[in-house]
């Protein structure tokens, strides 16, 4: 049973780290001090090139769960699956990528946990339905055809109307009076050859094309939607990260909740002490960040995520890494420098972030789906005017399809105090170099450093009032006490030995 002793150390962020090669696996390992377990849990799958990666998934997921509850463990197991954008292998944001894809998976874990805990369910609404219109027999067509005729005639009218304007306005061309006065000086055998070549002309001109008319209308339908919509909202805190996994530029992180995790959690929430502070609660957790690094070289497999231990007083620990990518060597210019503290700025960054997800986390999922299915009959009606005939034919468009609106958000807010970084290295793999922090915090080395900073405040007060200083106006005014022991007043021993 927990007393209000437990202890948190954050080393976080980039699940990044934890994958580079293709596939890679990171398993979070039990806290330390629980009663023996009769059996292991299931172990992640392997996983092939080419195999269905959400789906080898889901099957540990729930192998995970059904161990739990052979168990009689009040775990709760969910997994989300993230995107990892494709970039080159020694790409700057090679880190940053995987670091997102990551926070896109964790959150779809959440949502998925909380589909199964929230008391309050999950919102679901569904819209389905069809419209049609069918026609039988040929009247609906006699009619289409008969309208259609209609506009023919009055298209036609307008064409011949335009056709003889045109040919009055070359008429009136040919005999303007600039055309009289240069006939005035061509011989009448030249006239008679051009009027010659102008019947020519027009005899050998093709035919007027046939004056036709389209029309087109609707004919019978059927459309057919469908909608569901699911949304859920909810705030859960101690998401304990139990797996990751990456393959072909996808990530996977298998989240595991229980009733320990909630217990640190809150404590972490609201920032409780230890009645009795664990003096080597920093040194301890520092020895086990040490431990798992040298276990994992390389990339740190298996420790990403917040992780849990205990410590020697049977404290809780928790624990998380935080990364950010660094150029092994300081580029030429100004900025080479910056960067490297901008790194270890982020890396810190990212390890806070993750005690305040694990501290706390309200998730908002919303999920709609829009399917359609659609036929639909076109009547298409040629009139030839010219010909005196019509013709009728149907087009069919067929068409089927869904569009899917995804949204996750998840917020979470924390007041930390009295946290502790245990941990600022840079390290290289596979052609990277990147710089892993980690973050600490407990209720013993928070109440350690937050009972350092009131000694030293006290001292700092104290020092007002014990006699062995005195303001510069004192001494202006003559009025500096003597410093004999009658006058010395007594520090209280607030201030300890200067090594």
């Amino acid at each position: 049973m927990l007393k209000n002793r437990y202890v948190f150390v954050c080393l976080l962020s980039c699940v990044s780290l934890v994958l580079f090669s293709m596939p890679r696996i990171s398993v979070a390992q039990e806290p330390t001090g629980g009663a023996p377990q009769k059996e292991a849990p299931p172990q992640f799958p392997v996983i092939q090139a080419g195999d269905d990666f959400q789906g080898k998934v889901f099957d540990y997921a729930q192998e995970l769960q059904m161990f739990f509850d052979a168990q009689g463990a009040n775990y709760a197991v969910a997994f989300g699956i993230g995107d990892v954008q494709a970039v080159g292998e020694n790409s700057r944001n090679r880190i940053t990528a995987i670091s997102l894809g990551y926070k896109m998976a964790m959150l779809q874990a959440y949502a998925d946990l909380s589909q199964s805990l929230n008391p309050d369910g999950v919102n679901v609404t569904t819209k389905d339905g069809f419209d049609a219109r069918l026609d039988s027999g040929d009247v609906v067509k006699d009619i289409l055809i008969e309208e259609c005729w209609g506009e023919a005639r009055t298209e036609h009218d307008k064409y011949l109307k335009r056709k003889e304007r045109e040919r009055l306005a070359q008429l009136e061309e040919e005999r303007s009076a600039t055309n009289k006065v240069l006939n005035l000086f061509k011989s009448d055998e030249r006239i008679e050859s051009e009027l010659e070549q102008q019947r020519l002309k027009t005899e050998q001109q093709p035919p007027e094309p046939d004056f036709v008319h389209v029309c087109r209308a609707p004919g019978e339908y059927f459309v057919q939607p469908s909608s569901v919509k699911t949304s859920i909202s909810d705030s859960l805190s101690g998401g304990r990260i139990w797996a990751t996994a990456m393959h072909e530029n996808q990530i996977a992180v298998v989240l595991v909740r229980s009733d320990e995790t909630a217990v640190v959690a809150s404590v972490l929430k609201n920032q409780m002490a230890p009645a009795n502070p664990l003096p080597s609660a920093f040194a301890e957790v520092r020895s086990r960040v040490l431990s798992e690094i040298e276990n994992y070289p390389g990339i740190p497999m298996g420790i990403v995520g917040t992780r849990m231990m205990r410590l020697s007083n049977g404290e809780w620990a928790i624990y998380a890494f935080g990364a950010a990518q660094e150029e092994k060597k300081a580029s030429p210019g100004g900025f080479g420098g910056l960067r490297k503290t901008l790194a270890a700025n982020s890396g810190s960054n990212a390890a806070l972030g993750e005690l305040s997800r694990f501290s706390g986390m309200m998730v908002n999922a919303d999920n709609l789906t829009n399917q359609l299915r659609a036929t639909q009959q076109t009547f298409v009606i040629e009139i030839n005017v010219t010909q005196g005939t019509d013709r009728l034919q149907v087009e069919t468009d067929e068409s089927i399809g869904e569009v899917l609106n995804v949204s996750f958000s998840g917020t979470s807010d924390l007041q930390l105090t009295g946290s502790k970084t245990v941990f600022n290295k840079m390290l290289e793999t596979d052609g990277i170099s990147y710089r892993l922090q980690a973050e600490a915090w407990s209720p013993s080395i928070m109440a350690g450093n937050l009972n350092k900073r009131y000694s030293q405040d006290a001292a700092a007060e104290n020092a007002l009032n014990s006699g062995d200083y005195v303001s510069k106006e004192s001494l202006r005014a003559g009025q500096q006490k003597g410093t004999s022991g009658a006058e010395k007043q007594d520090s209280g021993g607030t201030l300890n030995t200067d090594w």
